[in-house]
Parts: C-alpha cells; sequence; structure tokens
C-alpha cells in the first residue's frame, strides 16, 4: 500500500496550526500518538487531531496525488515542516505490519520516518455532516464575549454547582420541564434572550447583543481556552452545530477548519437579571483612576487578605469621592487615594453616604476589562436579614462599546457594517 501527493509548505503548516493545540491521545500498545493525514478525491487532503475530549480536523489542497487512504505522522516531530516554503511530496507506505512516511522537501532536506497502524484512527465526518446547525456568529464577537467571561466562571470553585462551570448563550424559545411544576414545559431564558451568561456562583457575567438573539450555545469551562484558540485563527462567521447530546463543532464558513468537544455541560437554571430602577448609587468612574487605587490596596493587603472597605463620599450630591480602607491584615485601617467619580442624575439619594465591605479582587474584576474609560457603577442596598443581620449591598458595573467584525471597539456614530452593539455587566455581592 502507498500513498503518494505533494502539498504547498504553506498550505501543510496552516493545517497544521489549526489542529496541534489537541495533543493526540496514545493509541495501540507502544501508546503511539500521531496526527492523521486522510487523502481523497485526489485533490483535497485532510489533517486531523483527537484526544478523549476534543477533535480537530484542517483541509488543504494537494496535488500529483495517487492512492487515497489514511496515514499517520508522529506527534512530536509535525513541527519539522515549519521551516519549509515550497512544495513536499510525500509517500506514506506499509510493509506487512510496517508502516513509513518519507517526504522530500527539496534541497537534499527530509527522509524517512517511521508511522505505525492508522487503524486505530475513527474519523468524526460522518457525525459532523448530521450535525443541526443552531446558530451562526461573527468569528470575533464571540471570541471577545468568551474571552471577557472566562474569570467568572466557577470551574475552579470547588463550592459552585456543577452548572457555574458552563458559560451558556440564553435563546428565548428553549423550552424545558418546569421543575415546580411536573410535566409541564417551559422558557426560562425568555427574558435573556442573546445574553452570554457565566457565573462562579457568587459574581455574575452578562454580555447581550443582537448577533446572540434566538440562538443556543453552551461551552464547559475546561474546553474554553482551546475554542478560544480555534476562534483567534478565524476570520469571518462560524456556524455551531450540535449532534444531540454527543458533540458541538464549531467551522469557519466553508468547513476547512473545524473543532469539536465532548457536550458534558449542566446547563443554568434560570435567566435571572434584576431591573436598574433598583440601585440607591448610580456612579460614572474614571476606569483607570479605580484601577489604580484597588491595586494600590491590592500590593498593599498582600496575599491571603481581600477584604476593604468601600466607602461614597457625597459632596453636595453633584460629585464627590470613593476610597477604599483596608479592613484586614498589617494593612488595617490604611487608606487608597481618593477617586473622583460622578453621580448620575438618576440617582435616588446622591447625597447619602454608603460604607460596604467587599472582596478586593472581585471589585477589581468589575473594571479589569472595561472597554472605554469611563464605566457606570451601579450599587443596590439589601435589607438586613437573618443571616446578614446588618445587610449589605450589590455591585455591577455596566459598560457599553461596539464591535466590528475584526472584534475591535468602534466609535457610537456610523456604525461599519457588521458592527454590533453590546451591553457587558459584571456583577458581584458586598463581602460575605
Amino acid at each position: 500500500m502507498k500513498i503518494n501527493f505533494a502539498v504547498q509548505a504553506s498550505h501543510l503548516n496552516s493545517a497544521i496550526d489549526a489542529v496541534q493545540d489537541i495533543v493526540p491521545r496514545p493509541v495501540g500498545k507502544d501508546k503511539s500518538q500521531g496526527f492523521f493525514f486522510a487523502i481523497r478525491n485526489g485533490s483535497e487532503g485532510f489533517l486531523y487531531s483527537t484526544d478523549a475530549h476534543h477533535c480537530a480536523r484542517a483541509s488543504m489542497p494537494i496535488f500529483d496525488t495517487e492512492g487515497e487512504g489514511v496515514f499517520a505522522y508522529p506527534h512530536e516531530s509535525i513541527g519539522a515542516f515549519k521551516y519549509f516554503s515550497g512544495p513536499i511530496s510525500f509517500e506514506a507506505s506499509r510493509e506487512g505490519d510496517s508502516f513509513a512516511v518519507r517526504y522530500d522537501p527539496g534541497n537534499q532536506a527530509g527522509g524517512t520516518r517511521p508511522s505505525f497502524d492508522p487503524k486505530w484512527f475513527s474519523s468524526f465526518d460522518r457525525e459532523l455532516n448530521e450535525a443541526q446547525e443552531v446558530g451562526r456568529f461573527p468569528s470575533a464577537v464571540l471570541r471577545e464575549a468568551l474571552n471577557l467571561s472566562k474569570i467568572f466562571h466557577g470551574e475552579n470553585n470547588p463550592r459552585a454547582a456543577d452548572q457555574h462551570a458552563t458559560i451558556q448563550m440564553f435563546d428565548k424559545d428553549y423550552e424545558c420541564e418546569d421543575p415546580k411544576n411536573k410535566g409541564h414545559m417551559y422558557k426560562p431564558y425568555e427574558k435573556g434572550d442573546g445574553v452570554l451568561y457565566a457565573s462562579n456562583g457568587t459574581q455574575a457575567f452578562f454580555f447581550e447583543c443582537d448577533a446572540f438573539k434566538g440562538k443556543s450555545f453552551a461551552i464547559k469551562a475546561e474546553h474554553l481556552g482551546l475554542l478560544l484558540g480555534f476562534l483567534g485563527r478565524i476570520q469571518g462567521p462560524v456556524i455551531v452545530k450540535s449532534a444531540g447530546e454527543k458533540t458541538t463543532y464549531v467551522t469557519n464558513e466553508d468547513g476547512s477548519r473545524v473543532f469539536g468537544w465532548q457536550q458534558t455541560t449542566k446547563l443554568h437554571l434560570k435567566h435571572s437579571y434584576y431591573g436598574l430602577n433598583s440601585d440607591k448609587f448610580i456612579f460614572s468612574v474614571p476606569k483607570d483612576d479605580m484601577l489604580d487605587a484597588l491595586g494600590y490596596m491590592r500590593e498593599e493587603l498582600g496575599k491571603g487578605h481581600d477584604k476593604v472597605k468601600l466607602i461614597w463620599n457625597p459632596d453636595g450630591g453633584q460629585k464627590g469621592t470613593i476610597q477604599f480602607e483596608a479592613a484586614e491584615g498589617n494593612a488595617k485601617g490604611m487608606h487608597s487615594m481618593l477617586v473622583a467619580v460622578t453621580p448620575d442624575p438618576s440617582t435616588p439619594e446622591p447625597g447619602r453616604k454608603l460604607e460596604t465591605f467587599v472582596n478586593l479582587n472581585q471589585l477589581q474584576s468589575l473594571f479589569k476589562d472595561v472597554k472605554g474609560g469611563d464605566v457606570k457603577l451601579r450599587v443596590y442596598i439589601t435589607d438586613p436579614t437573618e443571616k446578614r443581620p446588618k445587610g449589605g449591598a450589590l455591585l455591577r458595573t455596566i459598560d457599553e462599546f461596539n464591535l466590528d467584525t475584526e472584534g475591535e471597539v468602534v466609535v457610537a456614530g456610523t456604525l461599519p457594517a457588521g458592527a454590533v452593539k453590546c451591553t457587558v455587566t459584571r456583577f458581584m455581592p458586598s463581602y460575605e
């Protein structure tokens, strides 16, 4: 058995780049690891990589083809091809139980490498072809939303519920059985249409835009890094396909790049977002000044401490300052610099003083990735309860911006074609 073909090095390396984030799973008695090539129809080659939970495929044009089939190439050696720029000819052969791949990139380089039996390879092409399309997205906008969400999920929080490891896009038409009314269907995300949501059980993240409306999407946090890497190599729209409860696939528009993962997510129970008219304090805050004050307190508190008091000092109700006071450790009692903020005209009681304890790390996450120079900080005061006799507060920032098809922020006004308005809410409670 022999398979002969040639491929331009640039096309081969592009395909390798698309799949190599997935380290191939060991197969056979020798625990061999390899990428698999499939040569079909004389003019198209496919490169595959699979591990226990993920799969990837990239296609590339080939020429001078004789024969077709599948062969394996050793994982540890795949990086050698990046040093070539012209055509590379390949010959995959089998003699008895021995497999080998010879390649010739010209200039007297190349040679023959031992390979292994490709019987361990199983293509996911049929399942991919039968999968149902569930959404089409601007790749850069989806990538940005997922990237901003990654510090809010609960994958590494042992106290978080299973669904907190899921980043999920809400679709108003999604139906499931009402857990409070067995046998009846209801729509738990009806008021959250177009929202990408993540939560670690304490903090929450909401990314809303029209490009997400009417579409369902969910991914477990453990797969997020690989998906972000895939989306970073894609231009234009991406298509999400679902193979039932087994696998979710994301492809570029022509299907030449594919990434898939096992669907083991547990969905969030519902969409919940309390109304803006509940907030008692609304401030316009300069992001950089706030991050400087929080960064200073982070250095002074040191490791193992995160409790600070947020103090709002009004100045006649028109303007004022926010300051932080260390509430624990050797830095207890130390103060940050003052941050000049402006109460929003809709603030119910702008002259009222506010003091509440907050987790410094959580508060930093509310400002860290804000797109604009200023952001709205909104505070809702909670009533005393048996568990919290002093009451508390709920804090959120609301960041509004426009993204173009490249994922770049564009100023308001006449937006370029394909640009979308995005609203991001980052939420946290006061210190527990």
